[in-house]
């Protein structure tokens, strides 16, 4: 399994729960710095597998009739988990694995791994800032997404990606905040466990 750096990316969380209550067989290969090199890497061989989130990434493997796509994290539309069409009948790895998790808490680090893996890139801005300068980044964020020729050039990017509103932001920001540190910790053990901190 290939990754571009050396930490858990949102994607890579799909991966973790296969090893971990699918009995996938996993071994973790870190470093990658794009994920062009990734691409690169699983034509060449030398990985069997990765993630991608862009359509671009994907129609460009399915198109070379080598690759198939094992599962899906989804995208959220209207509050509800739903697969992205671009890649086809792909399971979403939700409906594979949660009747097979018992534990509590690897319940609640999964729920945390379903918040996580919708984030993309993202941006914050420090606590304590004023008033007037978060209502001037909302504003240009909702001004973006709603202006007609962004949407345009970001389906060229990314066509099947959904465009996500404030509320929906907020909503997952809120969720991701309630994590906790055993949460985190039993995450960070069953990467341990799987050999992810281990040198490649």
């Amino acid at each position: 399994m290939g990754l571009v750096g050396s930490t858990l990316r949102t994607g890579n969380y799909q991966v973790l729960w296969g090893a971990a209550f699918l009995g996938w067989n996993v071994k973790w290969i870190r470093g990658y710095r794009t994920t062009a090199e990734l691409r690169q890497a699983l034509e060449r061989g030398e990985i069997d597998m990765t993630t991608f989130g862009a359509s671009t990434d994907i129609e460009y493997l399915l198109r070379t009739g080598k690759f198939a796509v094992v599962s899906q994290s989804g995208t959220v539309k209207g509050g509800k988990q739903v697969p992205r069409s671009i890649l086809g009948g792909a399971p979403i790895i939700s409906d594979l694995v949660k009747d097979n998790i018992k534990d509590p808490l690897a319940q609640k680090a999964f729920a945390y791994g379903e918040y996580v893996s919708q984030v993309g890139m993202w941006l914050a801005l420090p606590s304590r800032t004023p008033d007037r300068i978060v209502v001037t980044y909302v504003n240009a964020f909702e001004a973006t997404l709603n202006d007609p020729q962004y949407r345009v050039e970001f389906a060229k990017i990314d066509p099947d990606s959904p465009v996500t509103s404030k509320a929906d932001l907020e909503e997952l920001v809120r969720e991701l905040a309630k994590v906790s540190p055993e949460t985190l910790d039993y995450i960070q053990a069953e990467l341990k466990r799987q050999g992810f901190g281990s040198s490649n």
